[in-house]
């Protein structure tokens, strides 16, 4: 199956990174829903306070739930596709809250919503307008475990009921694994004329179901490429602007700062610095 496939060949991260700790973790979905969900993620407790966190172009989409114990409710809101990277408000509450959040490729999210995606791009809805039933469902439910793992089996089960695989088409999906296969430096009429479609009903399509034209979601995917071998300190500038086919370096670190804000070895600071305080706090 062409998206087992492409699940197996592309793990996306947030701006968090490889980062895992009580205050940030992911929690792997099973293997029938993992074609489809990209991870569930959340905070091990609940806090008082939450410090503004940098949000990057992760080529997914994030339904989050956030559960008020202090005045016990549920809201949400629903993140789609992003483009930029940015950096979310300080919030400061004497309210005790636990985040949740169910994090979708881009391209599997319409297996879920009730609604399309066009003209969401870097947008921030009420989960009303996208995952009613679902954030119906699933928010009161929310408060019955205390612990992470055990929401996102709530979530799973919840998910596993309304997965409408029928709405993909697997022309499309021959046409996200083109992108990531060859890491994001095809041409979008190439990739289109092998798919058996034209340029222009390929981005409808994509508009549709992801929010994103094929040529901005084929750099969002070449990011993602790059940035893991970042993290992962496998990334030499001058190997990269050859595999990933850019002009030269300059193009590189451009494309790299547009999506993340920083250069490669910013970010490498930036992610150490935040461990180290990480590993303070714990303390």
């Amino acid at each position: 199956m062409q998206l087992e496939r492409i699940a197996r060949l592309y793990v996306p991260l947030s701006a968090q990174g490889l980062r895992s700790d009580a205050e940030y973790a992911e929690i792997a979905p099973s293997p029938a829903l993992a074609p489809y969900v990209r991870c569930f993620w959340g905070s091990l407790y609940a806090r008082r306070s939450c410090g503004g966190s940098r949000v990057i172009p992760d080529s997914c989409m994030d339904l989050i739930f956030e559960v008020n114990y202090t005045k016990n409710r549920v809201t949400g809101r629903f993140c789609a596709l992003d483009d930029a990277a940015y950096v979310t408000p300080e919030r400061s509450s004497e309210d005790l809250v636990a985040s949740f959040g169910i994090r979708f490729y881009a391209w599997t999210a319409a297996c879920f919503a009730e609604a399309d995606f066009r003209d969401a791009l870097g947008r921030v809805f009420d989960p009303e307008e996208h995952f009613s039933s679902l954030f119906h469902a699933l928010s009161p439910r929310l408060f019955e475990p205390d612990d992470l793992v055990a929401r996102a089996r709530l979530a799973e089960a919840e998910l596993m009921r309304r997965l409408r695989p029928d709405r993909l088409a697997s022309a499309l999906l021959n046409v996200i694994y083109g992108m990531i296969s060859g890491c994001g430096r095809e041409k979008v009429g190439e990739i289109a004329a092998r798919a058996g479609m034209s340029g222009r009903h390929l981005e409808r399509i994509m508009l549709r179901l992801t929010g994103a034209g094929p040529k901005l979601l084929a750099q969002l995917i070449r990011h993602q490429l790059i940035y893991r071998e970042v993290l992962e300190g496998r990334f030499r500038a001058l190997d990269a602007v050859e595999k990933y086919g850019y002009a030269d370096q300059s193009h590189l670190l451009r494309d790299f700062r547009r999506f993340q804000g920083v250069l490669p070895g910013e970010l490498l600071w930036k992610n150490n610095e935040s461990c180290r305080i990480s590993s303070i706090h714990e303390e």
